[in-house]
């Protein structure tokens, strides 16, 4: 059946509907729990008790066919981390996140709201800082044109080379005179099918590093070395000989009458670039904050490793990231409580309220009340036919009306916190507070009399009711931790 009522209730809302359907037909119990278990087949039924009657087999210790017992790979332990990382939402995607949330009143998970922030690079906010060893140094090096934090100079150095090296030098081809030698065998890169250079090559070691450089940044030293291939022939080495009449030379750009005009190799234009220019771009500090988009630009290292550990397990348990979201949305004033038998913590725009018996609603809202009460596992998209009795095959004007005056009344409850609405659509209506539970006001001041004995509509609610309501504490839940261990 179609959703009518969401699409009712999108006209009446005063913001356009934003899609957070990825949310929504989350499970909230554990995986164990999921589907029926199979029994299974009692050991022993095709018969007697085997273990009486058939005879112990023990194989000859002189016989040549014995199988090996096969090694137990024990599980590897993780390295201790050199960093300590964190993660928090980046501010443009979380202002998005809290405008969406505003906008449908919907309580969400807030484990499954840290895993939709941690799902995408650009929504997060890395933090990181050093671990406390001894000979490790406390400090980042970070590129002032992008922000990347590097765990040395070095790399930093090696990131400027690589990614803005364009506004430092170009590079230019020269024909020279090809190597001369006894060469029989070349080594080639396997991850690009380049050849590089015969082992006994006095530039052997220093054309690797560069091939690596300039063509495979993005895969560590170790694995392109476990690459690297042997090639025979003495057409292959004609064909390396060939390649290397033409060299590359640095030139620099803005140099002074004082600095070199080229260099024939890039790693001494980067031991000139690391003295003379990239200090200047280059900053120490004690902690690093950098987006999630530079994650792939980090270069391979522990900082890397760390950060892609610690992501990885807030993927799985997103416990760190939950608490300081939930510190978050305090701060906004959203309503933040657990719900249900496993005390999953949810978040919400709107203030959850209590009926109290002297309150009145209007008939068409005291109704759906009454239904919502015996039927308290219901959803919002199967009201229209359940509560309604409507299909959706062609209705008439007065059901149209009615399914419109259902979308109306369905929003106030939900607007006004009597009603709570779930990401995958299931509704939950807390039973009338009893009278003698009812909490009595107590103040000096004379206070306005309270309008609960008034019959209240949701065609009196103004559109700024909802956004006064969405930014309301709940300040019974403030004290409670989130401890979501079965989310």
């Amino acid at each position: 059946m179609d959703d009518e009522l969401s699409k009712a209730t999108d006209e009446v809302s005063s913001e356009e509907p934003v899609d957070l359907s990825v949310l929504e037909g989350l499970d909230f119990g554990p995986d164990w729990g999921k589907g029926i278990p199979q029994k299974k087949s009692p050991k022993g039924s095709f018969g007697p008790n085997r273990s009486e009657t058939k005879k112990p087999f023990r194989r000859n210790k002189f016989s040549g066919n014995a199988r090996p017992r096969s090694k137990i790979n024990k599980p590897t332990k993780k390295p201790d981390p050199d960093h300590l990382v964190s993660f928090s939402p980046e501010a443009i995607p979380f202002a998005n996140l809290i405008r969406e949330m505003k906008t449908t009143c919907r309580a969400y998970s807030l484990f499954d709201l840290a895993k939709l922030i941690l799902g995408k690079p650009e929504r997060f906010v890395v933090m990181a800082t050093p671990a406390e060893k001894p000979g490790h140094e406390i400090a980042y090096f970070v590129t002032k044109p992008d922000g990347l934090a590097c765990a040395t100079r070095e790399e930093a150095c090696a990131h400027l080379m690589d990614s803005h090296g364009d506004s430092f030098f170009e590079v230019e081809e020269r024909e020279t005179e090809a190597p001369k030698g006894s060469f029989t065998v070349v080594n080639k890169c396997g991850l690009t099918g380049e050849l590089l250079a015969p082992p006994n090559y006095h530039r052997y070691a220093e054309l690797i590093r560069e091939h690596h450089a300039t063509h495979l940044s993005n895969v560590s030293y170790e694995k392109f070395q476990r690459s690297i291939e042997t090639e025979h022939g003495t057409e292959i080495v004609e064909a390396w000989l060939d390649g290397m009449k033409k060299v590359r030379v640095y030139r620099l750009k803005d140099r002074s009458v004082e600095e070199p005009e080229f260099f024939e190799t890039r790693e001494a234009l980067q031991r000139f670039l690391m003295g003379q220019r990239f200090s200047k771009l280059i900053k120490k500090v004690r902690r690093a904050r950098f987006s999630g988009n530079c994650l792939n630009n980090l270069p391979s290292g522990t900082l890397k490793r760390d950060v892609k550990m610690a992501l990885e397990e807030q993927m799985r348990y997103p416990l760190s990231t939950a608490t300081m979201l939930r510190r978050n949305f305090r701060k906004m004033k959203f309503a933040v409580y657990k719900h249900g038998s496993k005390g999953i913590t949810f978040v919400c725009a709107i203030k959850r309220k209590i009926r109290t018996p002297d309150t009145v609603f209007a008939s068409s809202i005291q109704t759906l009340l009454d239904f919502l009460d015996e039927n308290p596992k219901s959803r919002k998209n199967e009201l229209v036919e359940c509560f309604l009795g409507l299909n959706s095959e062609k209705r008439t004007k007065e059901q149209e009306e009615s399914v419109r005056q259902l979308a109306r009344d369905f929003r106030w409850l939900v607007t006004e916190g009597y009603v709570t609405e779930f990401a995958d659509g299931t509704l939950l209506l807390p039973p009338v507070a009893p009278s003698s539970l009812t909490p009595s006001v107590k103040t000096k001041k004379k206070q306005k009399p309270t309008h609960s004995k008034k019959s209240v509509t949701s065609d009196e609610i103004l559109p700024e009711a909802a956004e006064t309501s969405s930014i309301t504490q709940q300040d019974d839940m403030e004290e409670k931790p989130p401890e979501n261990s079965d989310n």
